[in-house]
């Protein structure tokens, strides 16, 4: 059975595949850069982070604190909710309306618990998951079901993570990764 994939429009399936794109490579197998040139790179990607003020977007976590304060914690959440999350709909995944009412629920679970300083715990993801805004799987977006605001993107199995807070009902946590914090 052959495994149907979605491309974007103009972009042909075999450019899904690695060895279209190796085979215009002159040299695929060579060393692109060296250890110390990698941990280079990476540390200077952190040091433009952090003066631009986005570490939410690439840190080291080896640098993140025993413990954060609540309500740094509750900001974190809080920056992370688009600006539009109040205006658009909400949809089930069957694309049915959701009353607005329950945004502030939404909300409320992934910040309601916050009142004292958390303890940052560490791990690694053992299974693909997705990092998301706020604790559900409602769908906030404007016409296109697929374009959902709330989802940030994947995290792939054996990505490590500083643990951040828990959502009140258990069912999500906030962590940062190396690139991303949701």
């Amino acid at each position: 059975m052959e495994k149907f994939i979605a491309t974007p429009e103009g972009v042909l399936p075999e450019k899904q595949k690695s060895d279209y794109w190796c085979r215009r490579m002159e040299n695929p197998d060579a060393v692109w850069m060296l250890k110390d040139e990698i941990e280079s790179f990476n540390s200077a990607i952190i040091l433009r982070a952090r003066e631009a003020g986005k570490l939410e977007f690439a840190c080291s976590l080896e640098d993140c604190p025993s413990s954060v304060p609540f309500e740094e914690v509750r900001r974190s959440i809080n920056d992370t909710i688009p600006e539009t999350f109040f205006q658009r709909s909400l949809l089930t995944s069957e694309g049915d309306k959701v009353p607005a009412e329950i945004r502030n629920d939404i909300v409320d679970n992934a910040t309601a618990i916050l009142n004292q300083d958390m303890a940052v715990r560490f791990g690694l993801v053992t299974q693909r998951t997705n990092l998301r805004v706020l604790p559900t799987d409602l769908i906030s977006c404007d016409e296109y079901i697929d374009n959902d605001m709330l989802q940030l993107t994947a995290v792939s199995i054996g990505t490590p993570f500083a643990l951040l807070a828990r959502s009140r009902d258990m069912s999500w946590l906030f962590v940062q990764t190396p690139f991303y914090r949701g």
